[in-house]
């Protein structure tokens, strides 16, 4: 509610107020705020606002944008002005934002930083975005462990403009190897004239450049980090991953996973109508072959006996319950292992555990599915015994499959969340199907 009246109140000082009084109104908001309500303006109403802007601000907001928005800000900018907000943003945001341009365009704007803003820039672009090195910033407060704490102290003072959230301070060698760290707690606490070599951790926590983002993450869970240092593959000290990366990371990499379990890859909400089609349409035809080949088992089955036609009322629900029991299993497990919790020597106890409810479940639906049918069926005399011991064993069999499938495509080193809907659904439709009507069968033959 409140942020509907701050788009309102910014709409009305766009067409209406003066300059002053829309600096007045976004001095007041958090650049993250700001950055919503220009994603709600249209394209003038964005070009006044990042005019009125001071470059530092702008940067800060700017760094807030979500896609699509940033690439249509940043086509609007003239290269002088979008090298001065690259050159005030942190390191990682202003290689993100790079990204979105064209080559002709990035060489443009790093013809006009400084040396060393290009070099940072430029290094953290050669990484994939998807690892610590992609998502690290340059800006670090490192210091050698000969140096005092009052030096440390001075060194966070004169770097405080560049390096504008430290949260510790990292100690190197002669090769800028990393060697020990040193919290702003810590250095606070001890003795002026005491060496960093004594008041550091020696044994720290970090990551190299090409470690996958999710692994950073997990490392930020594990040890409820701030930020963790960068190395090269030589050991080097390069960057840092700060929180509010990670944060992002989560986010992300929730979204992902919540898009494969859907069978589609990509965030599709803004996405053309070409682009949807053809990231739905490979996972979709897996469902369409499993659904296809369930279509022709029942017309053989059918086909085989008359008297199966009093058995098919209660297909959907076997068939649909088994999908759902499957996916729940499957989610289960995919989220596990994408979150890094069910490892090795936790995933059969977790299967056993999945393979236990899904058989409880079964029971319990089994049961009161058979009840319904001895009410409610006009078939033989046997048919509520096929009907739920059918229901408790595709339930059985559903919770098993949703367990083995992501563990096994984990092993093949294909992507569990994105495989499985699929073919839990697909296989499902198929084994449930042919149980159910084989077991009517052979009820019907002695019949």
């Amino acid at each position: 509610m409140e942020q509907k009246r701050d788009i309102d109140e910014l709409t009305r000082l766009v067409v209406e107020g003066g300059d002053q009084e829309i600096l007045s109104f976004l001095k007041i908001l958090h650049p993250a705020d700001i950055a919503d309500l220009l994603e709600s303006l249209d394209d003038s109403g964005r070009r006044r606002l990042l005019e009125l802007m001071d470059h530092q601000t702008a940067a800060d907001v700017i760094s807030e944008v979500e896609d699509p928005y940033l690439e249509d800000m940043v086509k609007r900018l003239r290269i002088d002005e979008l090298s001065k907000i690259v050159g005030d943003m942190d390191s990682d945001d202003a290689a993100d934002l790079l990204s979105e341009l064209s080559d002709e365009e990035v060489r443009a704007v790093l013809a006009i930083l400084d040396a060393e803003d290009v070099a940072e820039i430029g290094e953290l672009m050669r990484h994939p975005e998807d690892t610590a090195g992609g998502i690290m910033q340059a800006e670090l407060v490192a210091l050698k462990a000969s140096s005092t704490v009052s030096q440390a102290i001075d060194e966070i003072r004169a770097q405080a403009d560049e390096v504008r959230k430290i949260h510790n301070i990292y100690v190197v060698d002669d090769s800028e190897k990393l060697v020990g760290v040193a919290s702003l707690r810590e250095l606070i606490l001890a003795d002026p004239n005491s060496i960093l070599d004594s008041v550091m951790t020696k044994n720290v926590i970090k990551a190299r450049v090409d470690m996958d983002q999710e692994e950073v993450a997990d490392q930020f869970r594990r040890y409820d980090l701030v930020s963790l240092p960068v190395e090269d593959v030589n050991g080097k000290l390069v960057g840092r991953v700060t929180v509010d990366d990670i944060v992002d990371v989560l986010d992300e990499e929730a979204d992902e996973d919540f898009l494969k379990m859907a069978g589609s890859v990509e965030e599709e909400v803004l996405s053309s109508f070409g682009k949807s089609v053809r990231a739905r349409f490979p996972w979709l035809l897996a469902s369409w072959i499993g659904m296809l080949i369930t279509s022709v088992l029942i017309g053989k089955f059918l086909d085989s006996s008359e008297k199966l036609i009093l058995f098919v009322p209660f297909l959907p629900l076997i068939l649909g319950m088994g999908g759902n029991v499957g996916g729940q299993s499957a989610t289960v497990v995919v989220r596990g292992i994408a979150t890094g919790k069910l490892d090795a020597r936790r995933m059969w106890q977790v299967a056993y555990k999945e393979m236990g409810v899904g058989f409880a479940l079964g029971a319990i639906y089994g049961l009161l599915l058979g009840v319904c049918a001895l009410f409610l069926g006009q078939g033989p005399n046997m048919m509520a015994l096929i009907v739920g011991l059918s229901l408790t064993i595709q339930l059985a069999i559903a919770a098993t499959s949703g367990v083995l499938l992501p563990i096994i495509f984990h092993r093949l080193n294909t992507d569990p969340a994105l495989a499985t809907a699929p073919f839990i659904t697909t296989i499902m439709d198929i084994v449930g199907a042919t149980l159910y009507f084989s077991m009517a069968l052979i009820v019907i033959g002695r019949s």
